[in-house]
């Protein structure tokens, strides 16, 4: 029986590579923010935060809530599509606290790693736990690139910028092209497969093909992808609503799925500071002023945190067993 506590191999999570790339992270974030606050007036974001209706405000909060059992769901399809089945109530819990890890601490221990931790423990095996994270984290940004092409019409008709134009289906092909190389990981020689890390690869190129080359389990997964991005999308429409911002829920539609994939880029700390830059960029496009847009996306941000707090609780609550 194990209690919630130190994380095996907390001693080296936060040394050498790990605690560079944090201090990196976290730097990019603090040079972000202070480059926009030298531009954008700081009292001019205040006023229109403190416009939030509470009330909208909290069905944001419910919104995003929503939205973590779709991700828990989607996750749950997963394991049972490569064959380690759990119930619905575990996965939810084991989502909520590696969010909490992700989303609320500032640390070198990831959400991805604690949650391959628990599941493991659990007793799916390395192998489905480390499996099921990663396809999890690709159906995620498949979904994300699906919104963009489907939205790319929207936007075109609003932005007159080429790099866009040509930029986002580039990125979209670069996506399907290395989900095409990952699907052949495991063409390699017999004789290379005696080695585990070869063989760890060649089950992750086969699980891959369970979920992407079999229309049923593909169907689901672009679905529910698709049911959270749209969550999270309308979390920001009602957050801009509470806040009267003058910006058209169209409008919010196909401008922020750029936002959410840029973002996505692991290049600071849990996409702050990257948001909001792409996010004054962005709705630049439509006319908004760049303190509003900056007030928009830091209380996404926190309302982000808040429902993810919850899982500290669950971690500090949770026991599992090996």
């Amino acid at each position: 029986m194990m209690g919630a506590g130190r994380l095996p191999g907390a001693k080296t999570a936060g040394g050498g590579k790990k605690t560079l790339s944090l201090l990196i992270k976290i730097g990019i974030t603090i040079g972000i923010f202070l480059v926009l606050l030298a531009k954008i007036d700081l009292d001019a974001v205040m006023v229109r935060i403190a416009k939030q209706d509470l009330s909208l405000f909290f069905l944001a909060l419910a919104v995003l809530a929503l939205h973590l059992l779709i991700h828990a769901w989607r996750w749950k399809t997963i394991l049972e599509t490569i064959r380690s089945p759990l119930p619905l109530p575990r996965v939810l819990r084991f989502l909520s606290i590696a969010l909490f890890f992700n989303q609320a601490l500032p640390t070198g221990i990831g959400g991805d790693a604690v949650r391959i931790w628990i599941t493991n423990k659990f007793g799916t095996g390395i192998s489905a736990a480390t499996n099921s994270v990663m396809l999890d984290r690709l159906c995620h940004m498949v979904g994300l690139m699906i919104v963009v092409a489907l939205t790319q019409p929207l936007l075109a008709g609003m932005v007159n910028v080429d790099e866009l134009e040509w930029g986002l289906p580039l990125i979209i092909l670069a996506t399907l092209g290395g989900l095409a190389a990952l699907m052949a990981l495991d063409r390699t020689p017999k004789d290379w497969q005696r080695w585990r890390p070869v063989r760890a690869v060649a089950y992750l190129a086969a699980d891959i093909r369970r979920i992407f080359l079999r229309p049923p389990a593909l169907a689901k997964q672009v679905f529910l992808s698709l049911l959270g991005h749209g969550a999270m999308i309308v979390s920001y429409m009602v957050l801009a609503k509470g806040m009267s911002i003058a910006i058209e829920p169209l409008t919010l539609l196909a401008l922020l799925p750029p936002v959410m994939l840029i973002a996505a880029l692991p290049i600071s700390l849990n996409g702050w500071g990257v948001r909001e830059a792409a996010m004054i960029g962005m709705l630049a496009f439509a006319g908004v002023p760049a303190a509003d847009a900056l007030s928009l996306s830091l209380v996404q941000g926190v309302s982000v945190l808040i429902t993810r707090l919850p899982g500290g609780v669950v971690w500090l609550l949770t026991r599992v067993t090996a």
